[in-house]
């Protein structure tokens, strides 16, 4: 058993082999021997069946079909896409007045832990976490709660509104 094992695979691997080459090297037809078969059709020395042929060619169009492409061919420098011009229609922007915010001015001061700052680029930003959410990152001029963040720092920020600002440092509880 030992040594029909090998045998069989050698000769299965040989089968494949032979298989695939017959089929690499078998001719294809190719473009002109299908439409020399098409035009031969008719008579009787043609080596495909009709069905066969017709299977292979596609059906005959009228010459109106191709008028299109004859009267403007593809690669012709004058041959140039539609272009349609759209309307322009002008209209005059409405003008929309945003009310500002009506923010009390005496705002107590915001429960803000700062948990981090990114200094450097084109913006610093700060990692800070209101009155116990999830942290963001925020950028100066950014509005918190009714203040404004003016600074960011390398271990604090500080907030304005109107006259009054107070500094928060990292980590403070």
């Amino acid at each position: 058993m030992n040594r029909i094992l090998p045998i069989l695979g050698t000769l299965l691997l040989l089968g494949v082999a032979v298989v695939l080459s017959f089929l690499a090297f078998t001719k294809e037809p190719t473009s002109q021997d299908i439409i020399a078969l098409h035009d031969q059709a008719d008579g009787e020395d043609a080596t495909l069946s009709d069905t066969q042929t017709r299977s292979l060619v596609p059906a005959r169009r009228p010459d109106v079909f191709y008028a299109a492409i004859t009267d403007r061919p593809l690669f012709e420098p004058t041959r140039r896409p539609v272009v349609e011009t759209p309307e322009i229609i002008e209209e005059e922007p409405e003008v929309v007045v945003v009310p500002e915010p009506d923010v009390p001015a005496d705002l107590p001061k915001p429960d803000i832990r700062l948990l981090g700052v990114l200094m450097g680029g084109a913006q610093n930003s700060a990692l800070v976490s209101i009155e116990g959410a999830e942290p963001d990152w925020i950028t100066a001029g950014s509005d918190i709660v009714g203040w404004t963040l003016k600074e960011i720092e390398a271990g604090a920020i500080e907030l304005s509104q109107s006259d009054k600002t107070f500094r928060v440092d990292l980590y403070q509880k």
